[in-house]
């Protein structure tokens, strides 16, 4: 048989030779040679290669009436990508537990926050006239009273001494802009500044149970993914066409890839982003495993 070939300067073109007439063209794509190496037919390089469980060439005729020749290469994925969703999901839950983990603790300290205020709103209520008398009697002291105008058995010291156990009692500390005024008034301020800070910490707790769910949902969506989406059989895909002349036929290729059927049943066609150093790794024949394969073709879960 005659062939003839032809050298196209531009890789991206990718013919690559013409052969004579008589061949189909599933041969004619065989009988090809690529720059890369015009020393292996194309059918050989392809043909021929370790990472291959099984390889199939057919020709079909496209919608638009076009001969494609396609070519596929069955890479045995083994235990690769079900070993890739796990540590994913591994590493999905254990971002949530992080992540959530500190959302929970904010969430915990709040509800502490919420009690806390209401047992001092509480305790508020729960003041006496006694007391009440002690404050209003220490906050005059200073001006008009006299230790002879005290009560039986009380000094300033004293008096004072149980206005700070009341400010502690009654937790009055945190309401020190409102300390200078009568007991009545004193509670009353403390009390809305109290039922103010109730409501700013449940519209925080309201904040972190929304990012919790939030959260949790995302991740749940993520693991889903990765369980459909986890690969199930993998193959390497290239289809040719061709522009006839003169009763021959010019191949040139058209696509480069590869097929990942998910666990789904969903197939994702995806090209090879670098046609060029695929097309290398074919020819060297160096790619033995599903894994050096996913790696030198960038493929992630």
């Amino acid at each position: 048989m005659k062939s003839r070939k032809i050298k196209i300067a531009s890789l991206a073109a990718i013919v690559i030779s013409l052969t004579a007439c008589g061949n189909g063209p599933i041969d004619v794509v065989k009988d090809s040679y690529l720059p890369i190496d015009e020393t292996l037919s194309l059918g050989k390089a392809f043909s021929n290669r370790n990472i291959c469980d099984d390889i199939e060439w057919k020709e079909i005729e496209d919608d638009r009436g076009r001969i494609i020749v396609e070519y596929s290469c069955e890479i045995d994925v083994d235990d690769y990508f079900e070993n890739l969703k796990e540590k994913n999901i591994e590493s999905a839950n254990k971002n949530l537990s992080t992540t959530v983990g500190a959302d929970k603790k904010q969430r915990d300290f709040i509800k502490s926050t919420i009690n806390n205020y209401n047992k001092l709103l509480s305790n508020l209520n729960s003041m006496s006239e006694e007391e009440k008398n002690i404050w209003n009697l220490s906050k005059n002291l200073s001006s008009s009273w006299g230790v002879e105008e005290l009560p039986k058995g009380e000094t300033k010291r004293t008096i004072n001494t149980k206005f700070e156990q009341l400010k502690e009692k009654y937790t009055l500390g945190m309401c020190t802009n409102y300390t200078y005024l009568p007991a009545g008034e004193v509670v009353q301020a403390c009390r809305k500044y109290i039922q103010s800070g109730i409501e700013n910490k449940q519209k925080s707790l309201g904040y972190t149970n929304s990012d919790i769910t939030r959260r949790e949902e995302e991740t749940a969506k993520k693991i889903e993914g990765y369980e459909n989406e986890s690969t199930v059989q993998l193959f390497e895909y290239a289809q040719w066409s061709f522009k006839e002349v003169e009763g021959d036929l010019y191949p040139k290729l058209i696509f480069l890839g590869y097929n990942r059927v998910m666990k789904n049943g969903e197939i994702k066609t995806i090209k090879h982003y670098y046609a060029k150093k695929a097309l290398k790794n074919i020819y060297e024949n160096k790619i033995e495993s599903v894994e050096e394969f996913a790696v030198s073709s960038h493929i992630n879960l």
